[in-house]
């Protein structure tokens, strides 16, 4: 899906992957957002003025404890 701002979201839904993949994808001209449900995580990669990439940042939820 293409917005009018030149964002692109990637959108992929299989029911026969042998993979279990849950995540949400944006790629913006200088900016690159991934949400991973089944890990809840979040990544966002940055383009800066010197054109190198590198992770802004990274959020990983902890796993409840099990009692």
């Amino acid at each position: 899906m293409e917005f009018e701002s030149g964002c692109v979201a990637n959108f992929t839904a299989s029911r026969v992957s042998t993979e279990r993949v849950r995540k949400l994808r944006f790629f913006e001209p200088r900016q690159y957002v991934s949400i991973d449900y089944a890990r809840q995580d979040l990544l966002v990669i940055r383009i800066d003025a010197e054109a190198a990439l590198r992770p802004t940042r990274s959020l990983r939820s902890p796993q409840p404890s099990r009692r």
